[in-house]
Parts: structure tokens; sequence; C-alpha cells
């Protein structure tokens, strides 16, 4: 398990830093890809019956996961298990955005999912490792708020993006702001002991 409740407030803010970006990308995800939903159908020639799986299955993902996911951070390291996710995530985003026909984008929706879980898994858990009793709950405060803010943005952002980029491009924003978060996470995020 990490403590770090005596590290330097800097390094706090930082590892949380790296664990918001995730949550945010995670929970950006599972609201941004319904804007785009009235496009996909003319895109791979399917009905919307058949699109919402795309919104579905990356729900899905996280929620058969999720707590898997934790007890194996638990096993095995919520730094490893964080980093992991970042890289499932990212790479899921990235094969989404290359999707050639709806089978794909489901099962990529899948994988990111799955990245998705790993992140949300580990968000808290290294939050109230890195913050003392007296600085936890506004901590755990800024990542619930940050949970809020990917939900809200999603819809603001897809729709930006949708008609001035394409539906690709929904996936695409997951790069650069991922890899920001990986770089953060495997500077600030404490080895595991």
């Amino acid at each position: 398990m990490i403590r770090l409740e005596n590290k330097p407030m800097q390094q706090k803010w930082l590892i949380l830093s790296a664990v918001a970006c995730g949550t945010f990308m995670a929970t950006l995800d599972s609201s941004i890809v319904n804007i785009a939903l009235p496009t996909l159908p003319k895109e791979f020639g399917v009905g919307l019956y058949q699109i919402k799986w795309v919104v579905i299955v990356y729900l899905l993902g996280i929620t058969c996961v999720l707590l898997p996911f934790g007890r194996l951070s638990d096993l095995y390291g919520r730094r490893k298990t964080m980093l992991g996710g970042f890289f499932v995530f990212i790479l899921g985003s990235l094969l989404c955005a290359a999707a050639p026909s709806l089978g794909w984008i489901v099962f990529f929706r899948l994988v990111q999912g799955f990245g998705a879980a790993m992140l949300m898994a580990n968000g808290p858990a290294i939050i109230t490792a890195a913050f003392g009793p007296g600085e936890r709950g506004r901590a755990l405060g800024v990542l619930a708020m940050v949970v809020s803010a990917g939900l809200i943005a999603g819809p603001s952002v897809g729709g930006l993006l949708v008609t001035s980029l394409g539906w690709r491009s929904i996936f695409i924003v997951n790069m650069p702001v991922g890899l920001m978060a990986l770089l953060l996470a495997r500077k600030y995020l404490p080895k595991d002991t």
C-alpha cells in the first residue's frame, strides 16, 4: 500500500492532477459519444438501434471489470494498474478513431472501457493514500468534481468536434490528454511497495 501523507503539498496535488486527468477522460468518453450517434448510422450503413452498442458496451465494460481491477491493483500495485489503464485507454481511443466498421468500433469501445475501469478503480485509492486525514476530503471532493465536469463537458466538446472535425475526432481528442496524464502519472505516482 502506498502512503504519501508526509510528502510535500505540491507532490500531492500533482498526483491528484494525474489521477484527475484519467478520471476526466473516462467520464468524458461516457457522454461525448452520444453526440456522434446520429452521424454513425450513415457512416457504417446501419440502423440507430445498432449504433447504441457503441455507448452501451463502454459503460458495460467499465461496470463489469471495475471491482476486479480494483482488487488486482491491491494485489499487484496501483501505479502499475493506473499506468496500464492509461495505455489501454489511449490504445482503445486510437483504435476507435480508426475503426472501419460498427463491429470493430464496438469491440474497441470495450477495450477503451476496460482502460477506463483500470483508471477509475485506482483513483480514489491513490488519493486516499496521498492525502492525510485533514486533506483527504478536499482531494476526494476535487476528484468528484472532475467526474461531474467530464460528464457535463462531453456533449459540448463532442458537438464542437463532430461538427468541425468529424466523428473520429471525439476519440482522437483523448490522445494529447491521455499522453499528458500518462507522463504525469509516470513521473509523480509513487512506486508500489
